[in-house]
Order: C-alpha cells, then sequence, then structure tokens
C-alpha cells in the first residue's frame, strides 16, 4: 500500500512540474494579474524602499494569488508553496522573481505505530530575472530530485514559451498600475506633419506595430545604433530590418495598387522598397522619420524618458507622376534596345505611367511603365506579356518644370 501511495504520489507530481516552467510561471502571474491593483503607494499592500527603487509586490493581490496557485500546486499532506520574492525594481526597471515549492508526505504515529514516516519530500525552486530596459533576462529552476536543473538558461533561449510576452503584460499591467507609469508617443503627430508636407493621399508611413518594435534597444541588435534619415543610410538600414518590415508587404503592395500600379508590380515595388533594394522608381521615394516615444513613473515622480524609435515613409511624387501627363503631348520615335516587333512603333506616354505604341499599319499595344532612367525607359507589354526595355534617341521631348521644351537623349536631359 505505502509502495502504490508513493508511486502514485511522485506520478501526480511529475505531470506537474511541466507547469512550473517559466513561461508557465509567468502565465500563472499574468491571470493573477487581471484583478486590479490600486495605482497609489500609499495603499500598505505595495511596499516601496525610496533608498533603492524597489517595489515589493507579494502583498499584492496578484502575489497573493500567485502564493495560492503555488500551495495548490504543491503535492503532498506536509506541502508549501511560497512566493519568496516578486520585486520590480523602478531605477533599474527590473523584474525579480522568485519561487519555492515543497512537496512532502508522511505518516503520521497513528497510521504508522513506527512513528512519523516520510514517503517523500522534494523542494523546488525558480528563479526568474528580466530587465526591460536592456530586453535581457535569464533563470534558474531546480526540480528537486526527481528531474535535472536548468541553470541559467536566457529568455531568448526560450521563446517559444512567450516569456517576454508574459513579462511585458506583467509590467504594462500590474507594476505599471503600482507605479504610474505613463506612456506617450508622437506617432499621429509625426504622420500628420509628413502628410501636410506631400498630401495625405501621397504618403504611406509605417504602422504603428513596426514603429511600436522599432526602438534603439531592437534596433541595436542589428547594429543600428541611430537613426539618420536620407541618403545611403537608408538602404542598409530597412536590409537590417527586413524580417519586421517585410510584415508590412501586403499592406503597402495595397496602397500602391490604389496609386496605379497593378497587382504584380506593387507586390515588386513593395518587396523591394521594405528590403532596401536600389530605388529605381523616380515616382517613389523612401525615407526614415524618428518617433519620440516618452515614459515616466508618475507616482514616483521620475522625469521623462525619451527615446525615438524607427519610422519609414514612402512617398509618391506627383510631380514625376504628373510630368508623365506632360510628356503625352510629344509623339516621338525612340529606339529599343530588343527590336524586332518594336522597331517600327511611334511610342506616347500617356501619362499615370501607360504608354501606347502607335504602329505604322494602324494598330496600338498598350504598355505599363515599370522604371525609368538616365537614357531608358523600361515598359510591360500587356498584349504579349513581357517587358520592353526602350533606349531614349533624338525626337523624345520632355516638358520640363518651366514649361520649356528639351530633348532627352542618351545622358538624360539636354
Amino acid at each position: 500500500m505505502a509502495r502504490r501511495e508513493l508511486e502514485n504520489a511522485k506520478k501526480s507530481a511529475r505531470g506537474a512540474l511541466r507547469k512550473f516552467e517559466p513561461h508557465e510561471i509567468l502565465q500563472r502571474v499574468q491571470v493573477a494579474v487581471q484583478g486590479r491593483i490600486d495605482d497609489k503607494l500609499k495603499r500598505n499592500d505595495v511596499m516601496y524602499d525610496e533608498r533603492t527603487g524597489v517595489i515589493d509586490l507579494r502583498n499584492t493581490r496578484m502575489g497573493l494569488s500567485l502564493g495560492r496557485r503555488l500551495n495548490s500546486f504543491a503535492q503532498g499532506n506536509k506541502s508549501e508553496g511560497e512566493v519568496r520574492e516578486l520585486t520590480y525594481n523602478s531605477r533599474k526597471r527590473q523584474l525579480a522573481v522568485r519561487l519555492y515549492v515543497r512537496h512532502c508526505h508522511s505518516w503520521g504515529k497513528y497510521v504508522n505505530p513506527l512513528g512519523d514516516t516520510k514517503l517523500y519530500e522534494v523542494r523546488q525552486t525558480a528563479s526568474l530575472r528580466y530587465n526591460f530596459g536592456t530586453n535581457t533576462g535569464n533563470f534558474d529552476i531546480e526540480f528537486g530530485n526527481w528531474a535535472p536543473s536548468i541553470r541559467s538558461r536566457t529568455v531568448e533561449q526560450i521563446a517559444e514559451g512567450n516569456l517576454i510576452a508574459a513579462a511585458e503584460s506583467l509590467i504594462l499591467d500590474a507594476i505599471g498600475r503600482a507605479v504610474g507609469v505613463e506612456r506617450v508617443n508622437k506617432y499621429n503627430e509625426t504622420t500628420t506633419k509628413i502628410q501636410s508636407r506631400h498630401g495625405p493621399q501621397n504618403i504611406y508611413f509605417a504602422s504603428q506595430d513596426f514603429v511600436g518594435w522599432a526602438s534603439p534597444d531592437n534596433l541595436r541588435r542589428y547594429a543600428i545604433s541611430g537613426i539618420i534619415t536620407g541618403g545611403a543610410s537608408v538602404s542598409p538600414t530597412m536590409r537590417k530590418v527586413q524580417q519586421q518590415s517585410l510584415k508590412e508587404l501586403s499592406a503597402l503592395a495595397q496602397w500602391l495598387s490604389e496609386k496605379g500600379l497593378t497587382g504584380g508590380d506593387a507586390q515588386d515595388v513593395a518587396r523591394n522598397h521594405l528590403t532596401g533594394q536600389p530605388l529605381r522608381w523616380p515616382f517613389l521615394k523612401f525615407d526614415l522619420a524618428p518617433v519620440r516615444y516618452s515614459a515616466r513613473e508618475r507616482n514616483l515622480g521620475t522625469p521623462w524618458r525619451h527615446e525615438d524609435h524607427l519610422g519609414f515613409v514612402v512617398i509618391w511624387d506627383d510631380r514625376q507622376s504628373n510630368q508623365t501627363g506632360k510628356e503625352a503631348a510629344a509623339t516621338s520615335h525612340i529606339g529599343l534596345s530588343n527590336q524586332g516587333d518594336y522597331a517600327d512603333g511611334k511610342f506616347k506616354n500617356q501619362g499615370n505611367q501607360k504608354w501606347v505604341e502607335e504602329r505604322n499599319d494602324g494598330t496600338k499595344s498598350y504598355f505599363r511603365e515599370l522604371e525609368r532612367g538616365a537614357g531608358f525607359v523600361r515598359l510591360y507589354d500587356d498584349d504579349r506579356k513581357r517587358p520592353v526595355q526602350l533606349t531614349a534617341t533624338q525626337g523624345l521631348f520632355r516638358n520640363n518644370e518651366n514649361e520649356e521644351w528639351q530633348a532627352w537623349g542618351e545622358g538624360g536631359f539636354r
């Protein structure tokens, strides 16, 4: 009978061990956080050490609930569970958790004439440290004599356990209320400012999810030390963060489609921009834009802390786009790099990146402009489903901003 009871108890305890993993611990804390914590430090259940900046949360509703869950988890008639540490250091922005569980079962002298006999006793501990300033942390778990210990595992190694998400939920929902954390950002103001400069219909600004993610701490992981707008820094920066920026692909492609690019072209253009590929579309400009984020602990009287997050903006240049409409007035012969079927045509630019070839036999073909550069224009033949690159010679004239006609030759404007 004793052996069977011992085996059953061990089996039950082993089955519960998985609930003692770090992400499970924080998920339990997260559940406990659902109870409202008063946001004033004057309450007795929140202890604040002004000298060290440490807030003790063990006697909060969250801490007490976690303690009850640990007691419920412990096995045996002499089991116990204890939250030995549950603190947040407001100066170092560090969360510290230490948990203790004792599984113990014994037969008393009334059951066993030989006296009090322990069937089993196992002590388990777990500790967690997580710093929200550096986004780093580690944990140690001691399972007692029923399983091997896990020592100094980094938070990144258990990302699948959603530890960071759980920890962030803890800081926002619980400690945030305790210390009165205030967070503000200028995402909307930055977007409005850029829209006023170029027109709201002519810009695509990075989503708030991307900008919120692109904090200085996260950017440092990609060797990005600062946000520099314009110039050569744009492409390498976007290449480094493309794993995150490509989450914007569908939204950016949709915006480009609404501006007139067809589905396949819109996808290609969007992907090239988001992954830092060379930018070859003169009617589109790409730049970086910093967005200010600020935070403070109101109840502790700390000053505002400021940091710039990374944002990016895609600008549709109406001046370049509309200039193609002016070109429609000029019927021109242009040389063709691939000759063949297109050698005898006259190409007209109809505006909005749309071209038409008027052939000598009176027939027409229609094209979409993909890109242009010094001395060339690349089109796509919708009828034959293939690209065409046109090389400019004499006879193609463009209207510059001063309404003066200039010949456009191999080197661009003359």
